[in-house]
């Protein structure tokens, strides 16, 4: 298992070399190819506007909003305690596609139940719990 302590990007800290074993790989008549690794960006398609779930979750500092539009628009998102009281609220125009948003435990203060909701022009909404802990 491998736990990430920041964020960051897969191919700028892992380079596989030949120091300990000879990388080889070879065709069907055994000759021997190049060998390279290439890490490519997943694409995250959904055939609707979608609201993923935060991540980490529970979280302490920081958690991330996750959310895929199926079309570009007027996004709200609000962040909610338990009783229904909107402690931050976000608004911004997104292009259509996979959309994330980082968000501060020191943002909301106190630990417990949260939820965030998502509205956007185009007639979508939905909410997700979010824990943040001490």
């Amino acid at each position: 298992r491998v736990l990430a302590k920041s964020d960051a990007k897969l191919s700028d800290h892992l380079t596989i070399t030949s120091s300990i074993t000879e990388s080889e790989a070879y065709d069907f008549e055994y000759n021997t190819l190049g060998l390279a690794l290439q890490l490519k960006e997943q694409q995250i398609v959904y055939d609707e506007s979608k609201l993923l779930p935060n991540f980490p979750n529970p979280f302490r500092e920081k958690t991330t909003i996750r959310f895929y539009l199926e079309q570009a628009g007027s996004v709200e998102i609000q962040v909610q305690d338990a009783l229904g009281r909107t402690i931050t609220r976000i608004e911004d125009e997104f292009q259509q596609g996979y959309h994330q948003l980082p968000l501060a435990g020191s943002t909301l203060g106190e630990t417990g139940v949260y939820y965030y909701q998502i509205k956007t022009d185009h007639g979508f909404e939905d909410r997700q719990p979010l824990i943040l802990m001490e």
